[in-house]
């Protein structure tokens, strides 16, 4: 028992001792601000002027009739902003269309991903708790199906939108067969990037 009063004894000293200190310096700090001439005081703008934000977008572009446009619309990289160039020309709307259809198509494939992972997941919390012939067959049967489906709905999507980009270039390129005045000129490569 009275080991234990020394500690609280120690404990309550120190604590003492450390708020004295902060007393003093917190004083003292008062002070020495009084004694500061007020020109030092003036305290700085809280609002200042907040940097540009740059909006949500697509950074691919075109050249059409002597201007730099926006290829895409504010919400995907689907090419809507040539659909009033394109319309003119049915082949290219249609390629379009395509192209467009396609992309919002491959949201399937996310879904099977994410499938294949829960599966993945759930074959590792199964096998956790097993041990020899039936963790083998656990990880066999449940865990490397989940990989492959994650690996291969990833592979086939990227390689799917890949190839997809070649729609809207043939879009474009109808287009431009058919009016050998007003040209389209895509301003970005059609390879998928990160």
């Amino acid at each position: 028992m009275d080991q234990y009063r020394q500690i609280y004894r120690r404990f309550f000293l120190a604590l003492a001792v450390v708020m004295f200190s902060l007393h003093v310096n917190v004083s003292s700090a008062k002070e020495a601000y009084k004694k500061t001439p007020s020109v030092l005081k003036t305290p700085k703008p809280l609002f200042l002027k907040p940097p540009a934000i740059k909006a949500f977008g697509c950074q691919r572009k075109y050249l059409y009739e002597g201007k730099v446009l926006e290829c895409d619309s504010n919400l995907s990289r689907d090419g809507e902003n040539l659909r009033p160039i394109l319309s003119q020309v049915p082949e290219a709307l249609s390629e379009l269309n395509i192209y467009q259809k396609n992309r919002r198509n491959i949201k399937y494939l996310s879904y099977l991903g994410t499938l294949g992972l829960t599966v993945m997941g759930l074959g590792l919390i199964f096998q956790s708790g097993k041990t020899g012939s039936e963790a083998v067959l656990i990880r066999n049967l449940v865990f490397f199906p989940g990989v492959m489906l994650a690996g291969g709905s990833f592979i086939y999507g990227f390689v799917f939108l890949t190839a997809n980009e070649e729609h809207l270039v043939r879009a474009v390129d109808t287009y431009n067969d058919a009016n050998s005045e007003k040209q389209i000129e895509l301003r970005f490569t059609v390879e998928l990037t990160f």
